[in-house]
């Protein structure tokens, strides 16, 4: 399966950027087989908005985030 399992930093609750530094880029007609990809992640280039991070819930493909989006509290 692609995608990594997150890494994170118990002492300092800090995401190791390395282990998703690598997210398999794809056009969406391109994306793997969500039914065998379960909980991957990938990066759909051409979808609307910009690039968009997805993930896979064994059945379809699911937007996480939108690449350039601006993280806000509100």
């Amino acid at each position: 399966a692609m995608g990594k399992e997150i890494a994170i930093n118990t002492s300092y609750d800090q995401i190791d950027a390395a282990a998703y530094s690598d997210f398999g880029e794809y056009n969406i007609a391109t994306l793997p087989d969500a039914t065998i990809n379960q909980n991957a992640y990938a990066v759909a280039t051409d979808a609307v908005g910009g690039p968009t991070i997805v993930r896979s819930n064994g059945t379809i493909w699911l937007v996480v985030a939108i690449i350039g989006i601006e993280v806000s509290l509100v």
